[in-house]
């Protein structure tokens, strides 16, 4: 778990990703975010190491809750993705996207599969 905060901290927060599908499981407490390009920071500069895939998997959700998101785009951009931790759950997410709108999750585990493992 610490793993997936340390890791969307080193890719600057996922600034610049696009979110290509959400899905939301009610039944099994699960949402699920496929990312296009989990290197979409870095697109441009020398460290760019080409397009992945990526999927984060959240499980045990105890609350979710969106804000001004336009479901119309067909594609959300993530502007800056915040962990913290509660009382309740082991993490409290803040996904804020582009231009406006924001996602938050509050959930006990979070996984993140790239490349061909991120396809389910």
């Amino acid at each position: 778990m610490e793993d997936v905060v340390q890791f969307v901290g080193s890719m600057g927060g996922l600034h610049d990703a696009t979110v290509a599908e959400v899905l939301w499981l009610s039944s099994e407490r699960r949402l699920e975010l496929q990312i296009r390009d989990l290197y979409a920071n870095f697109a441009g500069l020398p460290e760019y190491r080409g397009p992945m895939k990526g999927r984060f998997i959240f499980s045990e959700v105890s609350k979710l809750f969106s804000d001004d998101i336009d479901l119309a785009e067909t594609g959300l951009v993530i502007y800056e993705w915040l962990f913290g931790e509660t009382e309740t759950s082991a993490f409290n997410c803040e996904i804020r996207f582009a231009p406006g709108g924001n996602m938050l999750i509050e959930c006990r585990h979070i996984e993140c599969l790239q490349g061909d493992t991120a396809n389910p």
